[in-house]
C-alpha cells in the first residue's frame, strides 16, 4: 500500500463490522421482549422466524446507523475506526438509496439460510488487491480511511 492509498485496511473493516454486529445485535435483542416478536410458539416456525429476524436486524441496523450512513457514510463501527463508504469512481458519498441496497445485501446474505454461504464469499473478496467485497461491487462503493479535509 502506498502513502496515497486511502482504501481502508482489512483489519479496520473487520473491526468495524464486529462493532456494528455487537451494537446492532444488542439493539435487536433489546427490542425482542417489549415488541413481543417471539412470544408465541408459532413465531418459531421457520419462515416466520427468519422473516421476523431479518426485519428485526434490518430495523435495528437502520435505527442505529441510518443517520450516520446518510450524513457521513459511516456506521457506528466505521465512525469509531475512522473509515467510511464512498463511490469507487469519484470518492463522493453514496446516495442514501444505494446505502440502503448495500445494507440490505449485507444483511440478506447473513440472515437467509442457504444464502449464508454467499456471506463467506462476500467477505473473502476483501483479500483481493482492491479490498472490495461483493456488496461493494454491487453498488459501486469502496471503503476508505477518513482523511483530513474529507471528513
Amino acid at each position: 500500500m502506498n502513502s496515497t492509498d486511502v482504501r481502508a485496511g482489512r483489519g479496520r473493516r473487520l473491526g468495524a463490522a464486529i462493532i456494528d454486529f455487537i451494537v446492532t445485535g444488542s439493539v435487536a435483542l433489546a427490542a425482542i421482549w417489549p415488541l413481543g416478536i417471539f412470544e408465541h410458539q408459532e413465531a418459531y416456525e421457520f419462515v416466520q422466524f427468519i422473516t421476523r429476524l431479518f426485519a428485526l436486524l434490518c430495523g435495528s441496523y437502520l435505527l442505529v446507523n441510518g443517520w450516520l450512513l446518510y450524513r457521513n457514510a459511516q456506521t457506528v463501527g466505521k465512525r469509531l475506526l475512522g473509515i467510511r463508504i464512498v463511490r469507487h469512481s469519484n470518492d463522493q458519498l453514496l446516495p442514501f438509496w444505494l446505502l440502503l441496497i448495500r445494507a440490505f445485501a449485507v444483511l440478506a446474505v447473513m440472515a437467509i439460510p442457504y444464502v449464508m454461504l454467499l456471506a463467506l464469499v462476500d467477505v473473502l473478496f476483501i483479500f483481493t488487491p482492491k479490498r472490495r467485497c461483493l456488496h461493494d461491487y454491487l453498488v459501486g462503493s469502496t471503503v476508505q480511511n477518513v482523511v483530513a479535509g474529507n471528513a
